[in-house]
């Protein structure tokens, strides 16, 4: 961690409190906490001001599993992006839902994550993309391509990047979507 106030370096690695030198995704929260997930599963929660970092593990019901993503929703839950599936933690009431594919999440790989205006959470996975209503109670599928990367734009609709098949547009306000491909000019 690179402090440019004094031009001091301070580490975060498996001799400093982490649980593995391995790590897949960095976010930070609305508190300045960095949130770190790591090849084997681990999410830590790195508090820089409080020099403190906490650790969620098997113990917390985090399975030995890649992580892949973290979005910080308009609540302030943390959603964790696996290979088997996502982990929404409420911070406020300090416990975790669970989406997998046997609750009706299309896909395992799930690493691109994105709230919308609307506060509704897209998961990309490697089967499709997912939307998940405001609440997190309920899911609707939307296509069946490879994910690979998603934004919104400021018209309000999802730009979702495929592994093979281009990208797709879809008009969240008519459920349309359009295919981009090569066919178009993508290269």
């Amino acid at each position: 961690i690179l402090n440019l106030r004094d031009n001091q370096v301070r580490y975060l690695d498996k001799a400093h409190g982490l649980a593995t030198d391995t790590l897949t995704e960095l976010a930070k929260d609305r508190v300045n906490r960095i949130w770190i997930g790591s090849f084997q599963g681990e999410v830590h929660v790195a508090d820089v001001e409080r020099g403190s970092i906490k650790k969620f593990s098997e113990a917390q019901g985090f399975q030995k599993r890649f992580v892949g993503s973290f979005l910080e929703d308009f609540s302030g839950n943390m959603w964790v992006g696996t290979d088997n599936g996502i982990k929404i933690l409420d911070r406020r009431l300090g416990a975790y839902k669970t989406l997998e594919e046997s609750g009706g999440l299309d896909g395992t790989n799930n690493s691109q994550l994105i709230e919308d205006a609307l506060h509704q959470v897209w998961i990309g996975s490697n089967k499709g993309l997912n939307m998940i209503y405001k609440k997190g109670d309920a899911i609707r599928r939307v296509g069946n391509f490879a994910i690979s990367t998603q934004m919104e734009d400021t018209r309000g609709r999802i730009w979702i990047g495929t592994l093979d098949r281009g990208i797709q547009i879809l008009d969240t306000a008519t459920g349309l979507a359009k295919l981009y491909t090569r066919k178009q000019g993508l290269s």
